[in-house]
């Protein structure tokens, strides 16, 4: 399945012609021509939100406890949210949007309307819980980068670690896979290749760059 306007290159592959895309759907998640997963990403934050509407009625009962409702808003939400997030490549705006998504679902837990005008600290300290699910996303991203490095598949190394032949248009280079590795790690390739082949220095990692994820904001929880 393939969405959007078509391209005019095409690719030959033995006598076959393989069509060239814009937009690709490829096991639930879409892919772009680009590497721009933001398409991707709002698909996802709407399908989690309608996830959240359609279970309006646990969110209104009263018997239920505000931490069984955190509970099940990360298992029957969230998993709809981050399904392929580790693939993902987020620009800036990416992650507002998921940060702001995030807010929504636990305004949404507590029927706060946006007229009542709550700070998102309010929110928070309410439920007595802080944003994770941006970190919660670069943890699933680190640690399946770790396991393609780790991994004896040759095919994903050289996709993840490969370069096109070719010079590259003007303007400013469009964020990569690796960009948000080596900004969220603060180290550089070399550096990250050789720390994936040490499975706990790798892990010991992952666990300081999610945590970053919310310290640069100061959430409260």
């Amino acid at each position: 399945m393939h969405i959007g306007k078509e391209q005019h290159a095409s690719i030959t592959i033995g006598n076959e012609e393989i069509e060239c895309v814009e937009h690709l759907k490829y096991l639930g998640s879409i892919k772009t021509d680009t590497a721009d997963c933001s398409i991707d990403v709002n698909t996802r934050i709407g399908m989690a939100k309608k996830r959240m509407i359609d279970l309006n009625n646990i969110w209104k009962d009263k018997h239920i406890g505000k931490q069984l409702k955190i509970k099940l808003v990360k298992c029957l939400v969230w998993t709809v949210m981050t399904y392929g997030a580790e693939g993902w490549t987020l620009r800036k705006r990416d992650e507002k949007k998921i940060n702001f998504a995030e807010m929504w679902f636990y305004r949404r837990l507590l029927r706060v309307s946006w007229k009542e005008k709550r700070t998102d600290e309010a929110i928070l300290a309410e439920l007595q819980v802080r944003r994770h699910l941006l970190e919660s996303i670069r943890k699933r991203k680190l640690s399946f980068f770790g396991h393609i490095c780790r991994s004896k598949c040759t095919l994903m190394k050289d996709i993840i670690q490969g370069k096109l032949e070719g010079k590259r248009g003007r303007g400013r280079p469009r964020a990569a896979y690796l960009d948000n590795i080596k900004t969220w790690t603060r180290r550089n390739s070399t550096e990250i290749y050789t720390m994936t082949e040490r499975r706990e220095e790798w892990r010991k990692l992952v666990q300081k760059a999610v945590q970053a994820a919310n310290a640069s904001r100061g959430d409260a929880g």
